[in-house]
């Protein structure tokens, strides 16, 4: 099991990976090396959803991507990406608690478990647990988030 915590103060030089290094790792498909690619890429993912780096997220999701919310709410990659463009919701904190891959050839499935404190413009939510399942297709030598499911749970 992986924990990765991180919050907006403590991002500064956390999780910088150069494109050539993950695309080097994300070739290498001999099982860790690949789930450690994998697990690279959910990182950064989850430090530009905190600091609403829309290009870094524009970059690893694909053009097909589907994104269900806990709600159930079905959200195609641009209105994903136009919630941090116009600042519908804005992260406090995300904490993955559990992040387990499973490699299908060229494409993973993370599954686990999380919990976030989100900012709307209705003001600051209560913390959120969830478990997700995020899928990834190596496209072009770099691992692409295709999918997000979410499913809220109550705290433990």
């Amino acid at each position: 099991m992986r924990l990765l915590r991180l919050s907006r103060s403590f991002l500064t030089g956390l999780f910088v990976v150069s494109p050539a290094a993950a695309q080097s790792a994300s070739l290498d498909m001999s099982g860790q090396k690949t789930e450690a690619a994998v697990l690279e890429v959910e990182a950064v993912r989850l430090k530009a959803m905190l600091e609403a780096d829309v290009e870094t997220l524009e970059r690893i999701t694909g053009d097909d991507y589907v994104h269900v919310e806990s709600s159930g709410k079905v959200r195609t990659k641009t209105e994903f990406l136009d919630g941090f463009r116009n600042r519908d919701y804005r992260f406090e904190s995300f904490v993955i608690e559990q992040n387990d891959v499973n490699m299908l050839g060229s494409v993973a499935v993370v599954t686990g478990r999380y919990h976030n404190i989100i900012e709307t413009p209705a003001g600051v939510q209560p913390i959120k647990h969830a478990r997700h399942v995020r899928v990834y297709a190596l496209r072009d030598g770099q691992w692409i988030n295709v999918t997000h499911q979410a499913t809220e749970i109550p705290s433990n």
